[in-house]
């Protein structure tokens, strides 16, 4: 997600989405799939530590920050957890995962 002031961060995240589309992009007709996961926001101790600072800095509650900074942008409104990552099924097979399992994904 791109925010003022983030570029390095920002740089880096749509460094990995380009190469995985290219990947997705060359490998295709060995039926091979590149997929990247980009979940938004994960709450992590980083982000914690970002939703306290914030909310120090513009005199507001926790869940403003929340629902006002990190997740306007979110489509599903909610932060991702790293449990949740940890989910995500990967393989190297070269069928694709079925769909049941693909969607425990954010």
């Amino acid at each position: 997600m791109a925010s003022p002031y983030k570029s390095a961060y920002v740089a880096a995240k749509h460094g990995i989405v380009g190469p995985t589309k290219i990947t997705a992009l060359e490998t295709a007709e060995q039926g091979i799939t590149c997929n990247a996961i980009c979940p938004g926001y994960v709450y992590t101790p980083l982000v914690e530590t970002q939703i306290d600072g914030q909310a120090r800095a513009h005199s507001i509650p926790r869940e403003k920050v929340i629902r006002d900074v990190l997740l306007a942008q979110q489509p599903n409104k909610r932060l991702a957890t790293v449990e949740e990552l940890g989910a995500c099924q990967f393989s190297s097979r070269p069928t694709p995962l079925p769909r049941s399992r693909a969607s425990h994904c954010p």
